[in-house]
């Protein structure tokens, strides 16, 4: 079975120490998971493009940009520009432009990914799944930190892997939310191929990034830690 990649969330980083948590992430992590957020999609800010700019002069191993904005192409432009390696479009927000955005986005050589809320069913994105390069499932309702894992996103995820078997599709399946020793197995079972960590899974493990790594590659392989 291929190793799950890991996509450490930035915006759960800590900001005291960006540049040498960073360093030491370029040599451990797959991709850096960074969110941009309006207010309006959900209730709550993500980190800003001036960031992106700084951290894509350190960073060495892809950055997807997780949007969770109502107006996509408002800023669609923008991240173009700064050559980002992904970008990952809310399904919700793009209900009357997906085709016309995936085009613009793909044209552009820069890999795509859609994210879907818990709530929103896998039939959204039927129509994609044979030309984007990721699935991101949101765990838990987006927008507060913390919040459990709601069981029903690991039935869309086998869901997901099912239809990927089937129809030999290439994407990734990535979950959002929650990804940590209580429910890291689950995921895993259901079906990911990539990860989202936080603060649970990751950050908050230890103050030392190298240390709350291992400790997270720990619970990520052990199999019998709360297995149901």
């Amino acid at each position: 079975m291929s190793t799950i990649k890991i996509a450490p969330s930035l915006i759960c980083m800590n900001f005291l120490n960006t540049r040498g948590e960073i360093t030491a992430l370029n040599q451990l992590a797959d991709v850096y998971h960074f969110d941009i957020i309006d207010y309006h999609f959900t209730r709550t800010f993500g980190l800003p493009l001036e960031f992106l700019i700084s951290v894509k002069k350190i960073a060495t191993i892809p950055i997807d940009i997780h949007l969770m904005v109502d107006d996509v192409e408002a800023i669609l432009d923008k991240l173009i520009e700064a050559r980002v390696n992904m970008i990952t479009l809310p399904i919700e927000s793009i209900v009357s432009s997906a085709f016309r955005v995936i085009d613009k986005i793909q044209n552009a050589n820069i890999k795509i990914g859609i994210a879907i809320n818990p709530i929103t069913p896998i039939e959204s994105v039927e129509y994609v799944l044979d030309i984007v390069d990721k699935i991101t499932v949101l765990t838990f309702d987006p927008g507060v930190a913390g919040q459990k894992l709601v069981d029903v996103t690991l039935k869309k995820i086998s869901k997901l892997s099912l239809l990927k078997k089937e129809n030999s599709y290439l994407f990734d399946i990535e979950a959002d939310g929650s990804c940590n020793a209580e429910n890291y197995q689950k995921m895993k079972m259901a079906g990911i191929t990539q990860c989202v960590v936080g603060t649970s899974g990751l950050f908050g493990l230890d103050r030392d990034i190298n240390l709350a790594w291992a400790k997270m590659k720990e619970f990520m392989t052990n199999e019998d830690i709360y297995r149901k």
